[in-house]
């Protein structure tokens, strides 16, 4: 009953990195090794995603690289989801690099009420403000645009 031998698969392969074992190192190559040589690849993705995930909790990344294809990864939808996320604290943090750039040419020694305010905001707010700065003729503008009530 080939069903039978895919369940075990299933259910032995991803949690084997997490077992105690007194040598881990070996048993998690072994396991990526079976989980390398099987045939039905659908099944081979799967199984290296899940195991590879899980043994990320235990061991070091750069192991955890070496024996599992970083391919295999790259069709989860939670890989996809971290990926998105990453890329998008990167711009924002891009973004504000920029715009504080900026702004500290054009106002030296911005108060730290203003450098928090802009910290806290989103990528197409700092968007908006870096196109917004080309016109302000001074700080007033800045703290008008922050939602900041005139000085």
């Amino acid at each position: 009953m080939p069903y039978k031998k895919h369940f075990k698969c299933f259910l032995a392969y991803p949690f084997a990195p997490l077992t105690n074992s007194k040598n881990p190192n070996t048993l998690l190559q072994q396991i990526s090794a079976k989980i390398n040589n099987l045939e039905d690849i659908e099944q081979r993705q799967i199984l290296g995603s899940c195991t590879s995930i899980l043994a990320g909790l235990r061991f070091d990344k750069i192991l955890v690289n070496s024996l599992f294809q970083e391919d295999i990864m790259k069709g989860s939808v939670i890989y996809q989801d971290i990926l998105e996320k990453g890329e998008r604290k990167g711009e924002i943090k891009e973004g504000l690099k920029l715009v504080m750039l900026q702004l500290n040419q054009r106002f030296p020694n911005l108060e730290e009420r203003l450098t928090n305010k802009i910290q806290t905001l989103s990528l197409n707010d700092i968007e908006d403000l870096a196109m917004s700065l080309l016109e302000f003729k001074d700080i007033n503008d800045l703290d008008a645009w922050l939602g900041y009530p005139e000085l």
